[in-house]
């Protein structure tokens, strides 16, 4: 039956099955090793917070080995935690970054946003132009005021 569950587990997800396996052999291993020399550790919860606080790089500091065997674990749980950081934050980076389809749809609607904001501005200024005219060469008196307005509409139009 673990064979199963262990085989289930390494190949929809291998990351959480080497953690979660690895962490129970190292907190059984902890508390066995040390159970002799700290009464402390006698108990296999004290020993599984013990594990668990160094993984996640806690380190509250109130279960701290005392034998060189519980240190060389606790350095191996505290090395373990980081990569398995670095992990996690591999994945979500990677998961978050625009694959090279998205990338190309992504530029394709960059492009055309630019093209319709160009022929949009090359639209405005040839208003702006005509109408620039028609107040001052098609009307038999000058509106300055109208000129103004859209001299103004057309240097906005170019920048």
């Amino acid at each position: 039956m673990a064979d199963k569950t262990f085989k289930c587990e390494g190949n929809c997800l291998p990351g959480t099955a080497v953690t979660y396996y690895s962490d129970n052999i190292l907190c059984s291993l902890y508390g066995f090793l040390s159970r002799h020399h700290e009464a402390q550790h006698a108990n296999i919860l004290n020993s599984m917070w013990m594990v668990a606080i160094t993984f996640l790089s806690i380190g509250y500091g109130d279960i701290v080995p005392n034998t060189y065997c519980g240190r060389g674990i606790a350095i191996s749980v505290g090395v373990m935690g980081a990569g398995c950081t670095a992990l996690i934050v591999a994945v979500i980076a990677r998961k978050l970054e625009l694959s090279r389809a998205e990338k190309h749809v992504h530029y394709f609607m960059m492009d055309t946003q630019l093209t319709k904001r160009l022929k949009n501005a090359a639209a405005n200024v040839l208003r702006e132009t005509w109408l620039i005219y028609r107040y001052t060469k098609l009307v038999k008196k000058v509106n300055v005021s109208k000129v103004r307005t859209h001299q103004r509409k057309f240097l906005q139009a170019i920048h």
